[in-house]
């Protein structure tokens, strides 16, 4: 700890300093604070010479660049965002015998591996983070160590300290890197990123299949004409796993791999982590314009390099999570790439960096094929909080969203709902044409059809359409094939 004064005269008040390191960025970010004195009010301020320099970049959009001090609860947020959710972090925090609610305590110790570009260490020690060489800053991973790190994950068990889970969110993964010339998988040395997500499918739980579902969700995205990001399944050591390519990564001449700085919604908005589900934000009275789709389509589409082609690009991403029972899509799953220096600053003074564009979409699952768990939406759609609650003016509310702040005729809106048609219309031939091509099986891809096929009707009844919805796809058994 150091003693600083408290600039009133008084005696001075204890406090843990921790510096923040940016990977690519020139020089060291900043300073996180946590008063001791003050009931542990955090700050964060950012460094004169990072202030200078011409390459500066924001930590977040809701942290510009200045030189006063940002308070606690703007520093709060952003650095809270990093930390793990839900069981992971209770478990963290007890194991090192630390309050959950201690960002600056928790960073301390977890923030050399904080996701992303990001990194939070001792004040006087270096970065953590640098780009890495494929060829000198990585160790191959053999078939067996790679299996025993799956196996562990499956397990929930600690994956020692040559390896990692990541650390938001509550599925089961591993951080690795991945030659693109030989697929082999290996291990950052010195700091290196890593490219790929291992998602690891439990060998028991509530949650079965979980590995076929998504790969087909996000391949049924791409069939719409979504971006969405990149991912294998593979089998390792007899664990079913997703391969997930991170889209924050860059593999550069001379096979140089580095981190773009990326976060998520909730950052750009200025939301508490607790609160990225719309109903409990709205019960914590968190305005309008900082969730949902309010949120989503309004400040955070308007920090985009094209806000218009990212609200019509949110607005069918919406209307495909819809379809595909996602009702798990809350704003941790949205996020923002910052820009490169080659691009150009954008205006307010520089503030914000060299603009930012929207992250490919990703953690994509149906929730509807797992009837046992909360099929509320995380996100409203109008008024409705159920997805068989959603009604045509419903539709017509999400589409009124994309013109924050104007008045939009009724016949502007009404043509809206002719992306939604399409999308419901291509849904089923999507998952067909990804069964086809081998994503998934017909026995694993019966439950997200079903759900679809579900979804399709309730949009028949409401909106007097008449899409096929048929769902009783063949399903191969034993020697031949027979209707689910």
């Amino acid at each position: 700890m150091s003693g600083r004064g408290t600039g009133q005269g008084g005696p001075p008040a204890l406090q843990r300093e921790l510096a923040v390191w940016l990977d690519g960025a020139p020089g060291r970010v900043g300073l996180l604070s946590a008063r001791v004195a003050a009931g542990g009010a955090v700050s964060f301020v950012y460094d004169a010479a990072y202030l200078n320099h011409p390459q500066a970049v924001p930590l977040s959009v809701s942290l510009p660049l200045r030189t006063a001090a940002y308070a606690d609860a703007e520093t709060r947020i952003f650095f809270d965002n990093l930390l793990p959710e839900g069981e992971r972090r209770r478990a963290e925090a007890l194991g090192r015998r630390i309050d959950p609610a201690d960002v600056v305590g928790l960073l301390e110790v977890l923030g050399r591996e904080c996701p992303g570009a990001v990194s939070v260490v001792p004040s006087a020690a270096p970065p953590t983070k640098a780009p890495g060489h494929l060829d000198t800053d990585y160790e191959v991973l053999s078939e067996a160590r790679i299996a025993a790190l799956v196996e562990d994950a499956a397990a929930g068990r600690p994956t020692g300290e040559r390896a990692r889970f990541s650390l938001a969110g509550v599925q089961q993964k591993l951080a690795v890197a991945r030659d693109p010339a030989s697929g082999f998988f290996l291990l950052p040395r010195n700091g290196a990123p890593t490219t790929w997500l291992i998602k690891v499918e439990a060998r028991q739980g509530e949650y079965h299949g979980i590995v076929a579902n998504e790969a087909l969700c996000l391949s049924v995205l791409r069939r719409l004409g979504l971006p969405a990001v990149h991912a294998e399944r593979s089998v390792i050591g007899g664990i079913r796993v997703l391969l997930v390519a991170r889209y924050d990564r860059i593999i550069g001449p001379g096979r140089l791999v580095s981190r773009r700085h990326q976060e998520d919604a909730a950052q750009v908005l200025g939301v508490p982590r607790e609160l990225k589900y719309e109903a409990d934000a709205e019960r914590a009275g968190v305005p309008a314009g900082s969730r949902g789709f309010s949120g989503l389509l309004g400040r955070f589409a308007g920090v985009l390099r094209s806000p218009g082609d990212a609200r019509v690009q949110l607005v069918e991403a919406a209307h495909a999570n819809w379809l595909l029972g996602n009702c798990d899509a809350h704003l941790k799953n949205f996020a923002v790439l910052h820009g490169m220096p080659e691009v150009g600053r954008l205006t307010a003074p520089g503030r914000l960096g060299f603009g930012f564009d929207l992250a490919p979409f990703y953690d994509v699952v149906c929730v509807g094929a797992y009837p046992d768990v909360d099929q509320t939406l995380a996100m409203h759609i109008g008024r409705a909080e159920q997805w068989d609650a959603v009604e045509r003016q419903d539709w017509l509310a999400l589409a009124g969203q994309m013109f924050p702040g104007r008045r939009i005729g009724a016949g502007i809106l009404a043509r809206q709902l002719d992306w939604l048609k399409q999308a419901a219309a291509a849904a089923l031939p999507a998952i067909d044409a990804a069964v086809g091509e081998g994503v998934a099986t017909r026995e694993e891809a019966k439950p997200i059809r079903d759900v679809v096929g579900s979804r399709v009707r309730h949009l028949n009844r409401t909106l007097k359409w008449d899409i096929p919805a048929e769902t009783d796809a063949p399903i191969r058994r034993g020697g031949g094939w027979a209707l689910s």
